[in-house]
């Protein structure tokens, strides 16, 4: 019998995920508060509450753009902890704070039910091209059984530990990719300025021991110039609002991060500047001193 997994939450990147679960051979039944025509298309079975979604589910899954949905999901009438029967297995992928993870999680087993930490690294393209990541944590038991349901969703999934440790490594991720993304940002409007075409920059970086898969994708974004536009890429404005809680976070812990502090500080200034709508590549064009 196919594994049945509920959806809540089939935005840009919950799509892309519920299609590598379909092709796998998995009935997913989706839920949100808009059209779900494209999750049909796809083959998958959209309801109209979240009680259908997750009633006789092997597993759900939660992705939510912020804290504030994550926690309306749950509480409001009709939500899953009105819903949740004991063994229900979350699976929550949406990026929040460690803290708001592990309240979450304890609501959660109070009904006898188990949410796993388990946030995504990677936009919806990558997602679909078998390239993005998933840290799992959480109970190992409950990890372990719903294994393949995240192997379908994602190209690489790793276990980190107990609860809120898979936010720490999307916190991560986050603070990496950022970061990398305003050097590769600033390196290329240094060349403009000293007469280097964008293309010779990413033709000689690639490869060599200075580059990375961060550097090398949003690279070849600020070659085409393009920056996401109809590509299904998440907005400059979303992920800079992702930098200021791994920012938050850190600074709760003192830990030191003034490259973190640095980047985020450039894309606010690039928002500002008008390219809030476009993928974070496009820091370059600001840092170049372009126009939207």
């Amino acid at each position: 019998m196919a594994l049945q997994v509920g959806m809540i939450g089939v935005g840009a990147l919950g799509l892309a995920m519920a299609e590598g679960l379909i092709a796998a051979g998995v009935r997913v039944t989706g839920y949100r508060r808009g059209p779900m025509d494209d999750l049909v298309a796809a083959g998958g079975v959209a309801v109209g509450s979240i009680a259908e979604a997750i009633t006789g589910k092997d597993a759900v899954v939660t992705c939510l753009p912020d804290e504030a949905a994550l926690d309306d999901v749950l509480s409001r009438p009709g939500g899953i902890l009105e819903h949740a029967g004991p063994g229900l297995v979350l699976i929550e992928t949406s990026t929040t704070s460690v803290e708001e993870k592990r309240r979450q999680a304890g609501r959660l087993a109070e009904q006898r039910g188990v949410l796993l930490d388990c946030p995504v690294s990677g936009t919806p393209p990558m997602m679909r091209a078998g390239r993005a990541s998933i840290f799992g944590s959480g109970d190992r038991e409950s990890y372990e059984s719903v294994l393949p349901i995240l192997k379908a969703m994602a190209g690489r999934v790793a276990y980190v530990g107990d609860v809120g440790a898979g936010t720490v490594l999307k916190h991560i991720a986050t603070m990496l990719a950022g970061i990398e993304c305003v050097a590769a940002a600033e390196a290329m409007a240094y060349a403009e300025r000293a007469g280097v075409d964008r293309a010779a920059v990413l033709e000689g970086i690639t490869g060599s021991p200075v580059s990375s898969v961060i550097i090398e994708m949003r690279g070849k974004m600020m070659v085409d110039r393009e920056h996401g536009r109809n590509k299904g890429m998440g907005a400059m404005a979303g992920f800079q609002k992702g930098m200021v809680l791994v920012g938050e976070a850190a600074r709760a812990l003192d830990a030191k991060s003034p490259l973190l502090t640095a980047a985020t500080e450039t894309y606010a200034a690039a928002i500002a500047a008008g390219f809030g709508g476009d993928d974070q590549s496009a820091v370059v064009e600001y840092l170049a001193g372009n126009k939207p």
